[in-house]
């Protein structure tokens, strides 16, 4: 289900509702909250930034999950440079999802993620956004 038209900063709450042969059935009241301006936060952040050196800093780490499905991860460092020229180093782990295909391995799914990556934003753009 894709949601749209949701205001930033608001918290809106929801249910879910199933039925099925058995009847109905309907979940506890959930909670969600929108982010604050985040297109314009990552906009900001991607602007101010001239160039990206990244370099695997491990092993890549593989797991078999069925014959025609497999699971990847390698830790890596880069670097930032901003427009300003200030240089900002970091580390994270990119983890891969991959599908055996008539025409060879390819990856249905990829995640980079970094964790400090709020330290990570105050470097690049000077101070908290």
């Amino acid at each position: 289900m894709k949601l749209s038209g949701l205001e930033p900063a608001t918290t809106y709450h929801y249910r879910v509702a199933a039925i099925n042969g058995d009847g109905l059935s309907i979940g506890a009241d959930r909670t969600l909250r929108t982010l604050e301006h985040l297109r314009a936060t990552a906009d900001s952040f991607y602007g101010a930034i001239a160039a990206l050196e990244t370099r695997a800093s491990g092993e890549v780490r593989t797991t078999v999950l069925a014959p025609d499905a497999a699971a990847a991860e390698v830790p890596f460092t880069f670097v930032i440079t901003t427009k300003s020229g200030k240089r900002v180093p970091g580390q994270g782990v990119a983890t891969a999802l991959l599908r055996k295909r008539a025409e060879g391995w390819k990856i249905v799914h990829w995640h980079e993620s970094d964790e400090h990556v709020e330290t990570l934003m105050g470097q690049v753009f000077g101070a908290r956004h």
